[in-house]
């Protein structure tokens, strides 16, 4: 797997296919791998590129000030695109990737075509009582990444039952688990508030959520109202992470928000 270095640390990702380029972003703890059915499904048609964000799979140590633990990764992102060659590409971030999404989309407008975020949230501000348990599970479950792997994975397996390219994709996301990392990651996310930024998005914008869980869908209508001209598709009987929860429907969505963007 190729990797480059920035600022003494390895970045790894996967290149693949030609044409736009299309850059996947990986849910907590995650790597390229949980973009399987994408690869299969575009990298005829695009250019399409995953990194490991740094603190996850392949990637080198996640250090430093919880927040700028975002911030890093994104710059991370635009250092890859400027070793790729890549002036411009469409972004897509999926849960903790679509918070990282939507703050390089603050931090480098200038190299988003378009932006997709999906089953993630602009912030977590609470304004219902579901919201409030929402944010305190996540504290909660920050230990969750330090279980035995056979009990996560179990755990996994349960929680994805009948969705079978999220439960092929378990293995990989818990082998390469870093708990520590993935812990500073959740802290992070948690903090994030990105509608500071979000009136400046100019580029094209969707967002992509599962319709399973109100809460969810409730976060995300908040996080595309507060950017300009951006849309939101409810994917229904799914939840994070829809590409692998809903593969088909979810690559309809990406492929008709590309087409749409031109040549």
């Amino acid at each position: 797997m190729p990797a480059i270095t920035i600022d003494a640390v390895d970045l790894a990702f996967e290149d693949e296919g030609s044409g736009r380029p299309l850059v996947l972003l990986p849910g907590l703890g995650g790597d390229g791998s949980m973009f399987g059915p994408q690869v299969e499904a575009f990298r005829s048609s695009t250019r399409v590129v995953r990194p490991d964000l740094r603190g996850n799979g392949r990637s080198g140590p996640l250090a430093g000030p919880i927040g700028s633990v975002i911030d890093r990764q994104c710059d991370d992102l635009a250092a890859l695109m400027d070793h790729l060659g890549l002036g411009r590409a469409v972004v897509v971030g999926v849960s903790y990737g679509g918070a990282v999404a939507l703050r390089f989309a603050a931090r480098h407008p200038d190299r988003l075509a378009g932006l997709v975020a999906v089953d993630t949230f602009a912030e977590l501000r609470v304004t219902r009582p579901m919201e409030a348990l929402l944010l305190l599970g996540s504290y909660l479950t920050l230990p969750a990444p330090f279980l035995p792997r056979p009990a996560l994975r179990a755990l996994l397996r349960l929680f994805f039952r009948g969705r079978p390219a999220a439960l092929e994709a378990i293995p990989a996301l818990v082998d390469g688990l870093r708990p520590a990392e993935v812990t500073r990651q959740s802290i992070a996310m948690c903090r994030v508030d990105e509608t500071r930024h979000a009136g400046r998005i100019s580029c094209p914008t969707l967002g992509i959520v599962g319709g399973r869980y109100r809460t969810a869908v409730r976060l995300m209508r908040r996080a595309m109202a507060a950017i300009p001209g951006a849309r939101l598709e409810v994917v229904p009987d799914s939840m994070d992470p829809t590409n692998l929860c809903r593969p088909d429907a979810f690559n309809r969505l990406l492929d008709a928000f590309l087409r749409g963007l031109g040549p």
